[in-house]
């Protein structure tokens, strides 16, 4: 095997590491929304509402560098590509 395909595989093996724990980072704050939404449904108020609105805004961005990194073509792509 190749120097070049050796580099290869570990830069799509980190990639995919990278892509896993924003994935794990996303569910978890998920979870923390939801449960937080719970809670503000149980016990209405503004520090809840607060509470649930913080949660959900770091669900979101971490939504949203997920979706980022995904649409970045995989290391052995750019390869292929340039």
């Amino acid at each position: 095997m190749s120097r070049n395909s050796l580099e290869s595989l570990r830069d799509d093996a980190d990639l995919a590491w990278i892509r896993d724990e924003l994935a794990l980072v996303w569910q978890a704050a998920h979870f923390d929304a939801r449960a937080a939404y719970r809670a503000w449904c149980t016990s209405p108020g503004t520090e809840a509402y607060a509470v649930y609105r913080a949660a959900q805004d770091r669900a979101d961005r971490a939504q949203d560098e997920l979706a980022d990194e995904h649409s970045r073509p995989l290391p052995h792509e750019r390869h292929a590509q340039g």
